[in-house]
């Protein structure tokens, strides 16, 4: 039998009494908490990029990827086999004509006094080809010709690489700056919506806004997906360019809206001569250059010369011989070949013209373009953000006091979001026009002031 001790009444009252006051402040304390409408702090408002980015991955300047492409690109990496290619066209095209070793036999298996051997009469000769003009040094010198275009051509697909890659970094910090924004987006959306559900339980607001802000939670939440697996796919598109892992992870450390300068165009003018695209036609001048004058060449004709010994076998006798091999009428059997190598030297000239005059048009095009997209950048940034920015904050400041609507207050969050859009378009914009000027002008991407990285 298990004894239970008896406590007196007065004793457990008090007790529990005060125990019941303690509860009871907690709970109104609490409710007080949640219900008052506290504006969310700037900390709060912005982006975490730390927690956005969190996930296990390296973080790459733009001067790391370009070291990496170098390093493995496999374009680059062949282009050691064209230069060896035309190494053993030169190697060839400087050879000499062979020595041909040549045996006659005459007198043999005729009729008569001819059906015996005893007047057989062979012959064992040397012979070439002795090529007049200096043919051999025009060929060596096409040859030449032809590797300086080919060098030409591989630094500016060289270039073209690199330019790709540093505009797929570009691509890359867009989208990580758009992750970022559509977060805060998201976050915003929670709050309103937070919000507007304690706007309604003391029966203020419109009925209907509690539905509308959450679907405009359920939009910022895809959005958010949508931009984080852009920026995923925008990395293993750039991973791909060193041969990176289709399925790995990694993300860009730069600060997009960090402009590198923008050099007046006239200095831009003054640097199209040395731009792959024009060295390109002057390669190709000169290579059409050597090849008319090899052509031109050909109007010497070669003589082949031999020389042996001859045997006799009536008489046993040996007899040295020499033999000169010259072709006639070799003179003007080239006159079409001249005339389409000096032709296709002026179309280049032609065609050289044409392409400066397309290529200045292209860079003024690209420096206003550059130009525009810094101004509107330094607008947004410097005039309309500020402004937009203490709109919201009145705007959420005031929202539960009744002071504005939902409507109004959707409204500037809107406008919030259009200048973060057009802010990520202008610098993406400047730096994809700064790129195609150094790809035309023949510049690499600076790694150093293309982008800086945040501090």
């Amino acid at each position: 039998m298990i004894h239970i001790p008896t406590v007196p009444m007065g004793t457990i009252l008090p007790a529990f009494n005060k125990l019941l006051f303690v509860f009871m402040s907690w709970a109104v304390l609490m409710i007080l908490l949640n219900a008052w409408p506290f504006p969310a702090s700037a900390q709060e408002s912005a982006p975490n990029k730390a927690e956005l980015h969190s996930i296990s991955a390296p973080a790459m300047t733009l001067r790391e990827v370009i070291e990496m492409v170098l390093a493995t690109n496999p374009e680059l990496l062949g282009q050691r086999f064209a230069l060896r290619a035309i190494e053993g066209l030169r190697h060839q095209e400087s050879l000499r004509p062979p020595i041909q070793l040549g045996a006659e036999v005459e007198n043999l298996f005729g009729t008569g006094q001819l059906n015996a051997f005893d007047d057989v009469e062979a012959t064992l000769r040397l012979g070439t080809v002795l090529e007049l003009g200096g043919k051999r040094n025009l060929r060596v010198a096409r040859v030449d010709r032809q590797r300086d275009l080919l060098e030409i051509e591989l630094d500016a697909q060289r270039l073209d690489i690199l330019s790709d890659v540093a505009r797929r970094f570009i691509e890359l910090m867009a989208a990580q700056e758009n992750w970022v924004m559509a977060t805060e987006q998201r976050k915003r959306a929670e709050r309103t919506a937070e919000w507007v559900g304690r706007r309604q339980s003391i029966g203020a607001g419109s009925p209907l806004e509690n539905g509308t802000a959450q679907v405009s939670v359920s939009l910022a939440r895809l959005a958010e997906s949508e931009a984080r697996s852009a920026a995923q796919r925008t990395w293993a598109i750039l991973a791909s360019t060193w041969g990176g892992a289709a399925e790995g992870t990694g993300k860009a450390e730069g600060n997009l809206f960090d402009l590198p300068p923008l050099n007046p165009f006239s200095r831009m003018a003054d640097a199209v001569d040395e731009s792959p695209t024009l060295l390109k036609f002057a390669s190709e001048r000169r290579l059409a250059e050597a090849r008319l004058r090899l052509t031109r060449s050909q109007r010497t004709p070669d003589v082949t010369v031999s020389a042996g010994v001859r045997r006799l076998q009536r008489t046993k006798d040996q007899a040295f011989i020499l033999s000169a091999t010259i072709p006639l009428g070799t003179g003007g059997r080239n006159a079409g070949a001249e005339q389409e190598a000096a032709a296709h030297m002026e179309q280049v000239n032609y065609s050289e013209s044409a392409a400066r005059a397309s290529l200045l048009a292209t860079l003024f095009a690209l420096h206003q373009q550059a130009e525009q997209a810094r101004l509107s950048l330094r607008t947004l940034t410097q005039d309309a953000l500020p402004v937009a920015e203490d709109t919201l904050a009145r705007m959420e400041s005031g929202f539960m006091d009744g002071r504005f609507t939902y409507l109004e207050l959707s409204a500037a969050q809107e406008q919030l979001r259009q200048i973060d859009v057009q802010r990520i378009e202008a610098a993406s914009t400047y730096h994809d026009s700064i790129l195609e000027i150094e790809r035309l002008i023949g510049d690499s991407p600076n790694a150093g002031e293309f982008v800086t990285p945040n501090e």
